[in-house]
């Protein structure tokens, strides 16, 4: 298991920041509605699948200490690695 931390953002925020998203995609409109998608950093990424690419993996995230008790964990997909 690896700690880590989430930060909600809309689209455009690579791109405001001047991040660049070294593989996979930006987010984007089709991703507001749909299942939790999102990027990771590149360090992440080679702790977790190294040597392998980590666009297309899922990734089990605990709920948050905030969550009511009994918050099942969610998976959510790579889209992409800054």
């Amino acid at each position: 298991p690896a700690r880590t931390s989430f930060q909600h953002v809309s689209d455009g925020y690579f791109d405001v920041l001047r991040i660049p998203v070294l593989d996979g995609r930006p987010f984007g409109p089709q991703d507001r509605d749909a299942p939790f998608r999102v990027i990771v950093s590149r360090t992440l990424a080679e702790r977790l699948w190294p040597g392998e690419r980590a666009v297309g993996r899922s990734l089990t995230v605990a709920p948050s200490p905030q969550a009511p008790a009994g918050t099942p964990p969610s998976t959510v997909e790579v889209i992409g690695v800054a």
